[in-house]
């Protein structure tokens, strides 16, 4: 038993290290199960990280994208935002030297409208005093062509005077063909020349005056073109004073005044015209007296032959002595038309300049072609005309220069 008992220890501790053993296995086993469960849950929960990872980054990977184009597009917004604020503020700088230039263009207008607007007043002050000044002139010469026209009623009173002197001369020269008094009609001769030496000094003393009044009408033309080119300057540069508009009017109508006078010294000059054809006509019939007294008192018969031929003889004697009155007439006429024509002329070229331009540029033209044409002319060689020259003819000097065809051996 004892034995027994010793062969039975190691055979339960045999069976209890199985038993351990088994139990070891259960457990090792149940701990590898729940290790491969727990490895299964972990390549699950591997798998479904990989996976999280693999969507993590797909969404790391396009924010990456969208970050790298949102970088981008505000990279290009902010360069198209720099080129806008650069853009801006050049616009901004350049708005600001044009205002600041403005300004002082403004400035500089405004000083310039100023100095304009006093130059401005004292011109039109000193229109306005030549203006009085004008309107002075022009009342004095309306003064000088009121005496003017007075004298010339004086005149045309004398020439009345004259003819009826004349008529008067004719009617004693009728009654002195009845008689021999030689002495009077001398003396009415005389009185006849003083007659015609007062109306020629009077003639004289018109002209003077008439150039007096030409003087004064060309100081005046003169005034009115310095009054008339100051005003259409002031005028141009401020056309805002009104004032300057009427000074121009008033120079308008005084220049129209002028014209007026030239007009009434031209037709004095037609009157002073037909003065000089009277006068001439009184002198042709104080000389054609003369004659007639002197071949009266030196004729064959005297006075008595000249009173026995009849009336016939007076009748044609005075018929010659009687000139036709119409032709002087017609002449003055004529003269007072051609000096009328020649003043309108004058009106129209010293207004219009395009006409004096074009009378001119004909002149020139003209002027050169006969220049031209003479030029040809006299340059033509002309062999035909001239004969030919013998060997040895004497050539004078003075024509060695000329242009005369020469042969070989002449000296």
């Amino acid at each position: 038993m004892q034995f027994r008992g010793k062969n039975l220890a190691p055979h339960m501790e045999k069976k209890k290290i199985r038993r351990e053993t088994a139990s070891t296995k259960e457990r090792v086993e149940s701990k590898n199960r729940a290790h491969i469960s727990l490895m299964e849950d972990l390549q699950t929960l591997i798998r479904q990280k990989q996976k999280q990872c693999l969507d993590i980054e797909e969404d790391m990977q396009g924010s990456r994208k969208r970050l790298e184009e949102r970088r981008v597009l505000d990279s290009e917004t902010a360069g198209e935002a720099r080129r806008e604020a650069a853009q801006a503020a050049l616009h901004l700088e350049i708005e600001v030297r044009k205002h600041n230039e403005t300004r002082y263009r403004i400035k500089e207008r405004e000083e310039a409208l100023e100095a304009s607007a006093a130059e401005a007043a004292g011109s039109l002050a000193k229109l306005e005093r030549r203006a009085e000044e004008e309107r002075k002139r022009q009342s004095d010469a309306v003064d000088s062509l009121r005496s003017v026209e007075r004298e010339l009623q004086s005149i045309g009173l004398r020439r009345s005077a004259a003819w009826a002197t004349v008529s008067n001369l004719e009617e004693t020269l009728l009654r002195y063909e009845d008689c021999d008094d030689r002495e009077s009609k001398t003396r009415l001769i005389e009185k006849q020349k003083e007659k015609i030496f007062s109306a020629k000094s009077a003639i004289e003393k018109r002209d003077l005056e008439i150039s007096r009044l030409e003087g004064e009408a060309a100081s005046l033309r003169e005034v009115f073109r310095r009054a008339s080119s100051s005003t259409n300057n002031k005028k141009r540069e401020e056309g805002r004073l009104s004032s300057l508009e009427n000074v121009q009017q008033q120079l308008k109508q005084m220049q129209k005044a002028n014209e007026d006078k030239e007009c009434q010294i031209e037709a004095v000059r037609g009157e002073r015209k037909g003065l000089l054809h009277q006068l001439e006509a009184e002198r042709k019939k104080s000389r054609e007296a003369h004659a007639m007294v002197a071949g009266i008192g030196q004729g064959s018969g005297g006075i008595e032959d000249f009173m026995e031929r009849g009336d016939s003889c007076r009748r044609d004697s005075f018929a010659r002595f009687r000139p036709s009155r119409a032709w002087p007439e017609l002449c003055r006429r004529v003269a007072v038309e051609l000096d009328r024509v020649s003043v309108r002329l004058l009106i129209l070229l010293r207004k219009d300049m395009m006409v004096r331009a074009l009378i001119v540029s004909y002149l020139l033209f003209m002027h050169i072609l006969m220049y031209a044409l003479v030029h040809h002319i006299a340059s033509r060689p002309d062999t035909a005309a001239s004969p030919p020259v013998p060997k040895g003819a004497y050539i004078p000097t003075r024509l060695a220069g000329a242009s005369m065809p020469t042969r070989p051996g002449m000296g």
